[in-house]
This record gives structure tokens, C-alpha cells and sequence, in this order.
């Protein structure tokens, strides 16, 4: 079942990627109307 162990560990990685990107995209509009969110780490 070599090809679960894959499908899991891409669709990991997928879901990182999307939660980083919205996470991305989250702080570059609020930062951009002046909250200050370009200050967290």
C-alpha cells in the first residue's frame, strides 16, 4: 500500500500549502488597511 502512504503524505503537504498561502494572503490584507497584521511571526 505503497500508494497510500503517497497519496496521504501529498495531500498533507497540499493542505499545508493551501493553510500557508491563506495565511499569506491573510496577512498582506490586513496589513494593507492599516491593522498592523504584516507583525506577526
Amino acid at each position: 500500500m505503497g500508494w497510500f502512504w503517497f497519496l496521504a503524505s501529498y495531500m498533507e503537504v497540499g493542505i499545508v500549502f493551501m493553510a500557508s498561502l491563506l495565511l499569506f494572503y491573510w496577512r498582506r490584507f490586513v496589513g494593507s488597511d492599516g491593522s498592523g497584521g504584516e507583525g506577526w511571526c
